[in-house]
């Protein structure tokens, strides 16, 4: 909820940072979107070789992390190739997150009660992202994109490491090997 709460109003920062400071084109933006949006398809694959080789944790954990890196190094790019291989991993690691983030609610909720919990889950993912179209909007009319993007990108620094900090009972004691 945390996540999509802060990282809705991104991408509205980034389109307008490429059109209005970046000033590249529609059609070079419309590219950059269809590329990066290759990312989530490639998150989704690689997501299930990863899960072979590295625990779930680790994977989650890590993503969110690479996740922030990739959000703070973006502002700093102005060439649309950088953005768009940015915007990749970014989409790439938001996909193994989302496929990794089910699995941990499948494995932790008693099956009786799984269609509800991902009934619960869903609303409530879902219904912040409102929320934070408003915010990020005030946010991008009084500070402008760029300086939008970095705040929001540090705001998912903070997030990593708050994931780290509640993890790391559970991450210590089964040594990443399971969730439940």
């Amino acid at each position: 909820m945390c996540s999509n709460l802060i990282i809705v109003s991104y991408y509205n920062g980034l389109l307008d940072y490429m059109k209005n400071q970046l000033k590249i084109s529609t059609d070079i933006i419309g590219i950059v979107e269809g590329i990066y949006s290759l990312g989530a398809l490639a998150g989704a694959l690689l997501t299930n070789v990863l899960t072979k080789k590295i625990t779930g944790l680790k994977i989650l954990i890590g993503c969110i992390g690479f996740d922030a890196v990739c959000r703070l190094l973006l502002p700093a790019n102005r060439s649309f190739l950088w953005i768009a291989a940015l915007t990749v991993i970014i989409e790439l690691t938001s996909a193994v997150i989302n496929i990794m983030v089910i699995t941990i609610r499948q494995e932790r909720v008693n099956p009786e009660y799984l269609g509800r919990i991902n009934s619960v889950f869903k609303t409530v993912l879902l219904g912040v992202n409102p929320v934070g179209l408003v915010i990020g909007g005030f946010v991008l009319s009084s500070i402008g994109s760029l300086k939008t993007m970095i705040v929001i990108s540090f705001s998912c620094t903070i997030l990593f490491f708050a994931s780290m900090v509640i993890f790391k009972k559970e991450f210590s004691e089964n040594n990443g090997r399971k969730f439940s």
